[in-house]
């Protein structure tokens, strides 16, 4: 579907907000680490999301314990603008 630039600036103005699809957040994961934590990246990976609840694997526990702490913040992160918000983050090994 195609919007112009004017009819998404008005969208926009009124409180539309464009939302990312569940089949984008592997890749809004990879742009979260990157951001948040650059050298994490190699040791996580996205392995799915089931009842808004997203699924990490990690390569170490010291990962999860580090992860865990700063979940609240990637959870907020993912969430940005979805529709459906992601309700929580679950790392496993």
């Amino acid at each position: 579907m195609w919007i112009s630039i004017a009819a998404l600036s008005y969208k926009r103005s009124l409180g539309f907000k464009p939302s990312f699809d569940r089949a984008q957040l592997p890749m809004r994961w990879g742009e979260v680490f990157a951001e948040l934590y650059p050298g994490a990246v190699g040791a996580t990976s996205y392995e799915g999301i089931k009842n808004k609840v997203v699924t990490v694997r990690v390569q170490d526990p010291l990962w999860i314990g580090e992860l865990s702490a700063q979940k609240e913040r990637l959870r907020a992160a993912l969430s940005v603008g979805q529709k459906d918000p992601v309700l929580d983050i679950k790392f496993t090994l």
